[in-house]
């Protein structure tokens, strides 16, 4: 009887240990204002103001698309409130040629999309790395009739 009582308690303890840890997790995950804590500890691509963090991922998904690999990073950008507009984009292997799979998230910002969503998609022909005499920029191409080119960001060299 003792050690029904005391397998219980312990499974009782690791039970609730489980849980509380899961429930942590996941308020980062639905962050209502999505800060810059949370986008850097997640490993984005942040653009905060002029200055540009963890771009190296960026380059790697590049290079991933060009290679035809699979693979997505996250973008945030914040504006001048600190309000984010969260980007995702994914390499999709799916469609010939392969294409990015373009995701905004305007939901934690009061920038909206075009017609006042707070989601929109579409996909990309390519994205690209483009240096000239003052900047780089990083761009998706061939999205869609209305914005061909979509300028990720840009930084100055």
């Amino acid at each position: 009887m003792k050690k029904l009582a005391y397998f219980s308690t312990v499974s009782l303890f690791f039970l609730l240990l489980i849980t509380s840890c899961s429930k942590e997790s996941n308020e980062d995950i639905n962050d209502k204002e999505y800060s810059f804590k949370t986008a850097k500890k997640n490993g984005d691509v942040i653009q905060m103001k002029d200055k540009i963090y963890n771009v190296k991922k960026m380059n790697s998904f590049i290079d991933k698309y060009n290679s035809n690999k699979g693979g997505s990073v996250r973008l945030t950008k914040y504006n001048e409130k600190s309000e984010p507009v969260i980007i995702d984009l994914m390499v999709n292997l799916d469609s010939d040629p392969h294409r990015v799979h373009y995701d905004i998230d305007y939901s934690h910002s009061k920038i909206k999309g075009n017609n006042g969503e707070m989601l929109s998609n579409t996909q990309c022909k390519s994205i690209k790395k483009v240096e000239d005499s003052s900047y780089i920029n990083y761009s998706l191409y061939g999205c869609n009739e209305i914005h061909d080119t979509v300028l990720l960001f840009k930084y100055p060299k």
